[in-house]
């Protein structure tokens, strides 16, 4: 019911717009007084300059930052990610990938965490919360059985249901 008082407060064309232009980016809203924002994408760091001519950071990926075990660390790498975002002038991430390892072969697993799903888990949760402390939002990628890059968006992923509950 809270989706559609919101959707009747703007008028169809800010709808429109904002479907229409929803690329890394959301357009502004006047009736709702929703700002624009910007967001990045990048699995071990903002993907290219930022607006002060100076470079992000490059961060280990995920499997390594999972190997360490250790969710405070976790929770600093996010930490710096948010930081970079915003010194960036963006206010958001596609990030992070929330998959986890199902196949070796699959073209993504350097932006998931782990085969084990409760490593993954506590994982994207730490480096969220860290990316998330600088008030930048994440917007989880990848969420279930992403295998492939080639031909991805035309793929018909077999899973077993004991798969897709993990």
């Amino acid at each position: 019911p809270a989706w559609g008082d919101l959707l009747d407060q703007m008028t169809f064309d800010e709808q429109a717009n904002m479907l229409a232009s929803s690329f890394r980016t959301t357009q502004a809203a006047q009736s709702i007084n929703k700002p624009a924002t910007r967001e990045n994408d990048g699995p071990m760091g903002i993907r290219y300059a930022h607006s002060n001519g100076m470079w992000s950071t490059t961060f280990p990926c995920a499997p390594i930052i999972a190997a360490t075990f250790n969710t405070d660390l976790i929770r600093r790498v996010g930490d710096g990610k948010g930081e970079d975002i915003l010194h960036s002038g963006h206010n958001g991430l596609y990030g992070t990938g929330a998959n986890i390892h199902r196949v070796p072969q699959s073209g993504r697993n350097f932006e998931y965490y782990s085969e084990d799903p409760y490593l993954s888990g506590i994982a994207v949760a730490n480096e969220t919360l860290g990316i998330q402390s600088n008030g930048v939002y994440c917007i989880l990628k990848h969420y279930a059985m992403n295998n492939q890059e080639l031909n991805r968006w035309g793929v018909n992923t077999w899973v077993q249901e004991q798969a897709i509950r993990e």
